[in-house]
């Protein structure tokens, strides 16, 4: 009798864990796609988004019961492997599940404003586009992830789709090779006063063809004194040829409030090794713009007076008190060499700087 029982306990032991097996979860989720109607942010400038995920998620579960879902509490931002921001809103939709397996895609709209800080990490880490990234779930804790591409003013390298794509560029045959900028005038350093009117250039010189990428962008006199944040106020997209030089043009730079501006012609595609310049101007009062002020006088450290110059001399100086900024210029003088030692003549200025450059008063190299 104690046997018949034990076997009788067995059996009903082995008949629950069929049934635990039959009733196995097998939802999926099989796929996730993302667009958006906006596709290429605008550093300093509001970003709001309307994204559009559909997630597609199979239910195979016995029995036919409960509701098939695919849910996403939090979204994410990231330019390349670093995450620069959250968004915490949480997306979803769900059904009744009437067939089995069953089936079903979920249209999921939301509307995102990405946050001025995420664009301006992403611009302090060198990244050209960043990712918003969707972690969903199922009905039956399956997990898939969703990731829409958004370029930084113009990058080409936006889109849709469930893998990163960063630092596309379309144009492969193209190398720039050089950006030089001046203003209009051919100056390098300008003062003005509000409302006069501004204009830069930049020359580019290039080989081969392609699509050529750039912005235009200003850092205003809020943020020169410390961290300079720039703002996009044009954009370039143009094929180049085989001309080998081009000169792009902004007009109308900002002059609305005064202090010190800097400007700069980034370039976006094709990739560049060589240096991004900025040039900088400053926008004062009619009445300092036209007195006449004596410059101070400037202590310099190094380097020694006729050293020989090269990529790795360093000019430091003696903080001036009360100083607002300095300004170093450059003279093409013909200085006559003998034995190797250049004799010492007294600075000849008439035909004015072949370059030069406007300091902060809070550097003083």
């Amino acid at each position: 009798m104690r046997k018949q029982k034990q076997t009788i306990f067995c059996k009903a032991v082995f008949i629950l864990l069929l049934a635990l097996f039959a009733t196995e979860s097998l939802a999926v989720i099989n796929s996730i796609s993302v667009n958006s109607n906006k596709k290429n942010l605008i550093i300093g400038s509001p970003n709001t988004i309307t994204v559009t995920w559909k997630v597609s998620v199979t239910d195979s579960n016995t029995p036919i019961k409960g509701a098939i879902y695919a849910l996403s509490n939090t979204g994410s931002y990231t330019a390349g492997t670093t995450t620069v921001g959250s968004q915490n809103t949480q997306i979803g939709d769900s059904i009744e599940k009437t067939t089995n397996p069953q089936s079903q895609t979920f249209t999921l709209t939301e509307t995102i404003s990405v946050p001025a800080t995420v664009l301006f990490q992403a611009q302090q880490l060198g990244i050209s586009s960043i990712q918003y990234r969707r972690d969903f779930t199922d009905s039956d804790k399956g997990a898939g992830t969703g990731i829409l591409n958004l370029a930084l003013a113009g990058s080409s390298s936006a889109g849709g789709g469930t893998s990163p794509v960063i630092g596309t560029t379309s144009a492969a045959t193209l190398d720039v090779n050089r950006n030089s900028m001046r203003f209009s005038d051919q100056s390098l350093i300008k003062v003005t006063q509000t409302g006069e009117t501004v204009n830069a250039e930049a020359e580019i010189n290039y080989t081969g063809t392609g699509l050529f990428e750039g912005v235009w962008e200003v850092a205003r006199p809020e943020t020169t004194r410390g961290t300079s944040v720039f703002s996009t106020i044009k954009r370039v997209s143009q094929f180049l040829s085989s001309r080998n030089v081009i000169t792009f043009k902004i007009k109308n730079l900002p002059t609305d409030a005064l202090g010190f501006y800097i400007v700069r012609f980034r370039i976006l595609s094709p990739a560049v090794s060589i240096s991004q310049p900025a040039i900088r101007y400053v926008v004062q009062t009619e009445s300092l713009k036209n007195k006449t002020v004596k410059p101070g006088s400037l202590n310099p450290l190094t380097p020694a007076e006729f050293s020989l110059l090269n990529k790795a001399t360093e000019f430091t100086w003696d903080a001036v008190t009360g100083a607002k900024a300095y300004q170093l210029e450059f003279y093409a003088n013909k200085i006559p060499v003998v034995m190797s030692l250049q004799l010492k003549q007294g600075m000849n200025t008439k035909d004015g700087p072949v370059t030069g450059v406007l300091v902060p008063a809070t550097k003083t190299k």
